[in-house]
């Protein structure tokens, strides 16, 4: 995580008014990424003061995060008692399967506290049971994120290079500095889209033109482009549990890839909303209070697909007929009329 560009608001646009920056490029796919997966699940009967989109992305960005009534508020006029969604750390002693029995608390509002995670004040939500045995190893989906927000943004940037770079698809010969100042504006103003006109009437005849790129190379760069882009994107949709059947054999998926990957998006998630839920029975039977999570409307109703597609695809495979078997029957069954007729 040292290595993440900064998610900062005040990047330097002015720079990417003409060519984007790799962090302004990058920050865009990273929110854009982070928004789709935070959208998985769905709290409910959440305390008021407890704000639902902050505890999952704590916990998608960072596998963990903490709903907490602190003792001593610092600043009261910024927040009253009650539950809050607090980001901290796992520590002091560990348990015998090496988890730390403390959470560690430090907000400028609420104040900070090194408190037992069994205490009925404070109830630690894991992203996974990963999270909760590894960490900090562990960060909830953020490694997939970047890793996914940084391939994307270098796709994006080659994309952009290569359009400039199709706009001249010549290399042109001046005989003097006048025609090579002329022939500098040209260029300039054509990788900048703009309409290009010249004064001097005979300065086509005079001017050298070698052939660097065919138009049909620009077309096959940029359609590789697309493909890597949607194959990435595919692969990010898949790992969070979307069906997405994109791959880069450019020819058509059979029922068992389908059926293969129908299965592991059903699995990948199998995990997290389990740990989520326990998370919150915990919480209810230390506070009385009877909060619950699952999956968002829009997730269960795809999972429902993709658990449809397997359940037919599995039902579509039992009915139909063995080829080979019949190809063998068919040839055992020539094979002794042919006997019958010598």
């Amino acid at each position: 995580m040292a290595n993440t560009p900064p998610i900062n608001p005040l990047i330097n646009l002015i720079e990417g008014a003409k060519t984007p920056s790799f962090d302004y490029v990058y920050k865009g796919y990273f929110m854009e990424l982070t928004s789709k997966t935070i959208r998985m699940f769905k709290f409910e009967n959440l305390p008021e003061t407890v704000k639902e989109e902050y505890l999952k992305t704590a916990l998608v960005l960072t596998g963990n995060c903490a709903l907490y009534y602190p003792k001593h508020i610092i600043n009261p006029k910024m927040a009253e008692y009650g539950w809050y969604a607090v980001k901290g750390t796992i520590g002091a002693e560990p348990t015998p399967y090496y988890i730390g029995s403390e959470y560690v608390i430090s907000n400028p509002i609420l104040g900070s506290e090194n408190i037992l995670t069994t205490d009925k004040r404070v109830q630690v939500f894991y992203w996974n049971s990963l999270d909760e045995l590894l960490n900090p190893m562990t960060s909830g989906l953020h490694f997939l994120i970047d890793r996914t927000a940084r391939v994307l943004t270098e796709i994006y940037r080659s994309t952009i290079i290569a359009l400039k770079n199709s706009r001249v698809v010549n290399i042109f010969s001046a005989s003097n500095n006048n025609e090579k100042a002329t022939l500098n504006k040209l260029l300039g103003d054509m990788r900048e889209g703009e309409d290009v006109f010249t004064a001097i009437q005979d300065f086509k005849s005079k001017m050298e033109v070698n052939p660097v790129l065919q138009e049909t190379s620009i077309k096959d760069i940029l359609q590789e482009f697309v493909e890597l882009e949607q194959f990435h994107l595919a692969q990010f949709y898949h790992a969070i549990g979307v069906n997405s059947n994109y791959n880069l054999k450019r020819a058509q998926i059979n029922n068992e890839e389908i059926m293969t990957n129908s299965y592991i998006l059903v699995v990948s998630l199998a995990d997290v909303l389990p740990t989520l839920q326990r998370a919150c029975e915990e919480f209810n039977s230390k506070t009385g209070m009877n909060i619950s999570v699952d999956y968002s409307p829009e997730w269960k109703k795809m999972r429902e697909m993709q658990e449809g597609t397997v359940e037919e695809n599995t039902e579509n495979e039992q009915e139909s007929p063995n080829l080979d078997e019949e190809s063998t029957d068919d040839n055992k069954g020539s094979e002794d009329n042919a006997e019958e007729t010598d």
